[in-house]
């Protein structure tokens, strides 16, 4: 996205011996493609076996490349590439953009248990005012692809958000990269799977993904149930002991599905930072991106 300069950049990349240049690195951030040169840098270190997971995208100095023949060729190709896209102010894509940039947070960061947790917020009714709810929930994964893309979270099906969602499904979850200093918020509708349903291919999501969990989270869903008062002061500990994990669901587990229709970007590691709104047609055909002020 260099807005009609991309030659002149390409050009200074050609004629560099090997590697980058201080000045390259903040010419490249001036020009706004910082991002796509760390992602491609991390890529071909880590398919040479040189870098720790996470390293180039943490540093603000990308390390000194040695490549020789088609390794250099097709590293300046894919420099190419991500350079001279268009930078137009909106642009519409089948396969959504934010999912790609998405994993790379993920991958980045995973050796990190905490870099999984999330903010999920929902609203309540309860009080008789519309009120936000926030919880920490742990991701998932994904289950479809494109327009048809959901992300995964698991609860308590007696939990007080499981009333909230059934009352208004829409939703909003915020996750942050502590590392990568990247926030992404994905707003979309709720879907509740749970033991009572009627849909063969749906019993068959929370099923497999009850077997994915490991025993001691599938104890947790024969706890007593979340939110209610407790009898004792005393640190009773009795009804939290741990029966033996089950190989079938539990009825008290369910599986929850956002159907993803936003995605709000902000890269804050950026200078200046980055942010993309990408949204969802409503016939569902293709993503649209809009680069805007952070």
């Amino acid at each position: 996205e260099m807005e009609g300069r991309s030659t002149p950049f390409l050009l200074g990349l050609v004629f560099m011996p090997f590697g980058f240049s201080r000045t390259l690195i903040s010419s490249a951030r001036t020009l706004r493609t910082y991002r796509s040169l760390e992602a491609t840098t991390r890529a071909l270190y880590m398919t040479l076996g040189k870098v720790r997971r996470g390293t180039s995208r943490m540093h603000p100095m990308l390390p000194a490349l040695s490549l020789q023949g088609a390794a250099r060729a097709a590293f300046m190709a894919s420099l190419s590439v991500g350079v001279t896209g268009a930078s137009a102010t909106s642009k519409s894509c089948i396969t959504p953009t934010w999912l790609k940039d998405l994993n790379e947070s993920i991958e980045t960061e995973k050796d990190d248990p905490t870099s999984k947790f999330m903010t999920l917020t929902t609203l309540s009714t309860a009080s008789g005012q519309a009120e936000p709810r926030g919880r920490t929930v742990v991701f998932r994964g994904f289950l479809g692809k494109g327009d048809g893309l959901a992300l995964k979270v698991i609860t308590d099906v007696r939990s007080e958000k499981i009333d909230e969602i059934r009352a208004n499904n829409r939703a909003e979850i915020c996750w942050y990269f502590k590392d990568t200093r990247e926030q992404y918020r994905l707003r979309g509708s709720l879907d509740v799977i749970s033991h009572d349903e009627k849909n063969s291919e749906r019993l068959g999501w929370w099923q497999s993904q009850w077997k994915s969990l490991s025993p001691g989270m599938r104890q947790s869903y024969e706890w007593p149930a979340p939110g209610v008062l407790r009898s004792s002061a005393d640190e009773d500990t009795a009804d939290f002991l741990d029966p033996s994990p089950s190989e079938s669901p539990s009825p008290n587990y369910c599986l929850l599905l956002l159907r993803v229709e936003c995605v709000d970007y902000l890269n804050l590691r950026s200078k200046p930072q980055i942010r993309k709104v990408h949204e969802v047609s409503s016939e569902g055909a293709k993503w649209t991106v809009k680069r805007v002020n952070p």
